[in-house]
């Protein structure tokens, strides 16, 4: 069995998650368990609430930290200081446990949480400015999901020209995004838009099963654009 360490923090709140999934060499059904999983408390932006919150979840698995074999974690798009601090957490329990490396965009968790019955979809999250990160997804005939347009920072207004009728909404922007956006387009359950550290943690153990490993020495977020003080030259 693998256990896995799956981390998200790329919206103002997050979650920990614990995973037990077989390894690719066992005679078993590749299945996954999801043995534990928490919110972060304090906003999701406190990197020492989220260090607590980690050691908590262990503590109540009755996991030493040397037993994950995997990290997980979500690298963007999302908050600034949320993708900053996932991505140093997630490194330095690697680091330190020797375990490996996974990240996942914070979109691809998203749409994999809606239902078997949605075929096509766009997963949005607030990119600040009026615009949107989205990212448009069409369902193989395995089940999986397929990229038809990566991740980019769109004009709200102008997100209806660029998705099929049939398309389904869904990510955490629709909180504050008015109906008037899109108002044709059907919208996913709101218990879909969040994205769940098991889910991160469960495509995570795919991608490391194809082959996936990221460097932890090399692997940084993926904002999708420079911060305010960037831009201001700050």
């Amino acid at each position: 069995m693998m256990r896995i360490l799956a981390l998200d923090m790329s919206t103002g709140n997050g979650s920990v998650a614990l995973l037990d999934c077989d390894t690719p060499n066992s005679d078993a059904p590749n299945n996954d368990t999801v043995v534990y999983q928490t919110p972060i408390n304090g906003g999701g932006r406190s990197a020492q609430m989220f260090a607590v919150t980690i050691d908590d979840a262990l503590r109540r698995a009755a996991w030493e930290p040397r037993s994950i074999g995997l990290v997980a974690l979500t690298q963007g798009p999302g908050s600034f200081t949320g993708l900053r601090t996932c991505v140093t957490i997630g490194k330095v329990f690697a680091y330190a446990t020797g375990a490996d490396l996974v990240a996942i965009n914070t979109l691809d968790v998203i749409v994999e949480q809606l239902p078997y019955s949605v075929v096509s979809a766009c997963a949005v999250m607030d990119a600040q400015r009026r615009q949107l990160f989205a990212a448009v997804y069409r369902r193989a005939p395995d089940g999986t999901w397929k990229t038809v347009a990566p991740c980019e920072i769109v004009d709200r207004e102008t997100l209806t020209a660029r998705l099929h009728p049939s398309t389904v909404l869904t990510g955490p922007a629709l909180k504050r995004l008015p109906i008037r956006v899109c108002p044709d387009l059907r919208r996913a359950s709101p218990d879909c838009w969040a994205p769940c550290a098991a889910t991160v943690g469960r495509l995570a153990w795919k991608a490391y099963q194809a082959g996936t490993r990221n460097d932890i020495w090399k692997l940084q977020p993926q904002y999708y654009r420079p911060s305010y003080a960037e831009e201001g030259g700050g």
